[in-house]
């Protein structure tokens, strides 16, 4: 698998690695899910420290007619450390709310705008994908970044769960906390 694509979904690696599934089946999946071709949406991101994840979901309100958001918070990475995804439009409108209440916010470069609205198009797709892929029950365990608890073998098992990977805000500082709930725990990066 080619971890220099920046577009790479690092939970279809983990799944790789834990013995779900084989990387010649992994690695169309994971091109497939993640071309910006298929997506046709002008996509933003932002990065946004100082702020806990429930004040960011606070601040996330769309600017246009939508009655629901457009934008999602993507990724929890720690208390205060998040990212956004979502239309460039409403990021960046997000960003300059962030701004005036003082909260550093940064956006960020990205060719797709993961785990947010923009990806429900392909998600039929996606699934179609995942269920020509021969999964497994895991032989490593892990914990998942959907959950942030320790993967079943029916989600790992499972399209729609997979899927969620894809959509799904990334849960990376609750994941973390389950890991460290067993204090003889070493953590390798």
């Amino acid at each position: 698998i080619n971890n220099d694509d920046d577009r790479c979904n690092t939970d279809t690696i983990h799944g790789t690695r834990s013995g779900q599934s084989t990387n010649s089946a992994t690695i169309p999946m994971k091109t497939r899910s993640a071309n910006p071709a298929d997506i046709k949406f002008n996509c933003g991101a932002a990065r946004v420290s100082s702020a806990s994840s429930s004040d960011v979901r606070n601040k996330m309100q769309p600017t246009g007619a939508a009655s629901n958001n457009p934008h999602s918070v993507a990724a929890d990475n720690a208390p205060s450390l998040s990212v956004v995804s979502g239309p460039a439009d409403e990021v960046t409108a997000f960003v300059s709310r962030m701004a005036d209440d003082g909260v550093e916010c940064q956006r960020l470069r990205i060719a797709v705008a993961a785990h947010s609205s923009a990806l429900d198009p392909i998600l039929s797709d996606f699934r179609e994908v995942m269920r020509r892929v021969r999964l497994a029950p895991p032989t490593i365990p892990f914990v998942s970044n959907v959950t942030a608890q320790w993967v079943t073998d029916e989600q790992a098992t499972a399209p729609e769960y997979w899927a969620g990977h894809v959509r799904d805000t990334v849960r990376f500082a609750d994941g973390v906390a389950e890991l460290m709930a067993e204090s003889r725990r070493l953590l390798l990066e």
